[in-house]
């Protein structure tokens, strides 16, 4: 049985299908899922559930109630699961790790003095799109095509493997009509305490005080007339290109400076923000344009980069001036574009 993924294997979704069908759901169910879905999201330490059917249960659950509120929550929601994971697994002994490293695909086993063994292709596959150097292959031991690592290093992998098979199957395609009530409810009260701890981030790579008028005017919620121009095109073009100085030319691709998901991590939670201020909030009615702004930064709707995907570049004042959001300061009679405002700003 995998406590992880795939969840069938211990005839999960059909048990707690008929329960979720239940008009009196078992409290404990929803009680055990929510707290360990809030722990998630306020960074509070958890262990994860031992793994028993009951428990399999309570983690689909969560998993159900997490993809009812969708869009970037869910991708946070993986992001801290499986950090919290990595920090279980430090804890739990060798034939624990070695088991759910099976369930999710690694052929992990012992060497001998306290250190693993993992197939070289597993370790590539495992860290190829990381950006932290002491995971890389090339600084690892290899004998006999093997990865030979403590155990920090094998827990991460671990981990790194659990977050892109979460990422493969949420958010779960899930039916309302076929749910107990209690549940929608709780996925919205989620959905609150998820937005509070999400979206107080600033990235550091970015300096908002050196931001153009605009782009302040944008990220403070704007209304009906000019909502989609600001927060699906002018924010994810602008920041996604400001992450990176000098900025990128047309016509260039994300992953050539840094992983897609750095966008997601740092960038999403900011756009998230301005879209919650707008009057109304963007996504209440428009909740497509979440995709739409992944495709502006040439992302796919898992935050996956598109191989035929156009990363778009940044309007020009010209374009900006014929909106509300235009009202420019002495620096912006010089500039001609909303990056060039920042460039100056920060140099």
């Amino acid at each position: 049985m995998s406590l992880f993924y795939p969840y069938e294997d211990s005839g999960a979704i059909e048990s707690l299908s008929k329960l979720l069908r239940v008009k009196s759901l078992s409290s404990w169910y929803l009680a055990r899922a929510s707290g360990m879905i809030n722990k998630i999201f306020e960074n509070r330490p958890f262990d994860l559930l031992a793994p028993t059917k009951e428990n399999e249960r309570v983690i689909l659950l969560a998993d159900i109630i997490v993809s009812l509120v969708a869009g970037y929550i869910v991708r946070e929601y993986i992001k801290k699961r499986c950090e919290q994971a990595y920090l279980s697994f430090l804890k739990w002994g060798d034939a624990a790790i070695i088991k759910t490293a099976s369930s999710l695909g690694i052929s992990l086993s012992l060497a001998g003095g306290g250190v693993y063994s993992i197939p070289l292709i597993d370790y590539i596959k495992a860290t190829s799109n990381v950006d932290y150097p002491y995971l890389l292959a090339c600084n690892q031991v290899v004998v006999h095509g093997t990865v030979r690592c403590e155990k920090t290093i094998a827990a991460k992998v671990v981990s790194l493997v659990l977050a892109d098979k979460l990422r493969q199957i949420l958010p779960l395609k899930v039916d309302k009509s076929k749910l107990n009530e209690d549940v929608i409810k709780r996925a919205e009260e989620i959905k609150s305490i998820a937005l509070k701890n999400i979206t107080k981030a600033t990235p550091a790579t970015l300096k908002p005080d050196c931001f153009p008028p605009c782009i302040k005017k944008a990220l403070a919620g704007v209304p009906h007339g000019v909502r989609n121009f600001a927060i699906a095109f002018l924010l994810p073009t602008f920041l996604s290109r400001a992450r990176i100085l000098p900025p990128p030319r047309e016509g260039d691709r994300i992953s050539n400076y840094m992983p897609p998901e750095a966008l997601l991590d740092e960038i999403m939670p900011l756009i998230t923000q301005a879209a919650l201020s707008c009057n109304p909030p963007l996504f209440d009615d428009q909740p497509h344009e979440r995709e739409n702004i992944l495709k502006k930064m040439g992302l796919d709707a898992n935050g996956k980069e598109l191989p035929d995907g156009k990363w778009y570049v940044c309007p020009s004042c010209d374009i900006i001036k014929d909106t509300p959001l235009c009202e420019p300061d002495d620096l912006c009679k010089k500039i001609k574009n909303p990056l060039s405002y920042y460039i100056l700003k920060v140099r």
